[in-house]
């Protein structure tokens, strides 16, 4: 993970919890002495960075932080396929390769466009998230699909803020 161009990429370890109803996730990660937690439950984002784990040098609580966490949830989406049933997404096709979700939790709502190869496999989501007070373009890409524990989803992902200034890697 990285923060912005000029910084190196820092090795983490994360844990998370998904569900599909009600749909949300809750994840935390660390990057000694950095610790993470982000999250969205019933519609509501939160976003937690500690040092050390013994104090807050950051903490979020917003309605941009809310768009953003439950964002996350639909670029998630195929890491577990059952939550594409969930009744607070709505579709509607955008063309032979790509489909709109939008959803609606809660009243925060937000949207995102999933694209399809050939084989019918996602590869990618395009939507917009908040990046700190702005909104910006996100992409998040999808390979190398394998079976887990009897679901053929994506095993390799990439996550890409697409900035003015040029595409951001942030996550691999």
């Amino acid at each position: 993970i990285r923060k912005d161009f000029k910084s190196k990429w820092m090795d983490f370890t994360a844990k998370q919890v998904m569900s599909s109803v009600p749909m949300g996730f809750i994840w935390a990660a660390k990057s000694f002495p950095v610790f993470v937690k982000d999250k969205s439950i019933l519609g509501t984002g939160e976003t937690l960075v500690s040092l050390l784990g013994l104090f807050d040098t950051s903490e979020g609580h917003s309605n941009k932080i809310n768009e953003s966490a439950l964002g996350r949830c639909l670029a998630e989406l195929p890491l577990y396929p059952v939550a594409f049933l969930n009744k607070n997404i709505s579709w509607s096709i955008v063309d032979d390769h790509s489909v709109k979700a939008t959803i609606t939790i809660e009243g925060t709502t937000v949207e995102g466009v999933f694209y399809f190869d050939h084989s019918g496999l996602i590869q990618r989501f395009e939507s917009y998230r908040y990046r700190g007070e702005n909104l910006e373009k996100f992409t998040g890409e999808m390979t190398e699909y394998k079976t887990l524990a009897g679901l053929y989803v994506p095993t390799k992902l990439r996550a890409i803020w697409n900035l003015k200034e040029g595409d951001l890697d942030y996550f691999k």
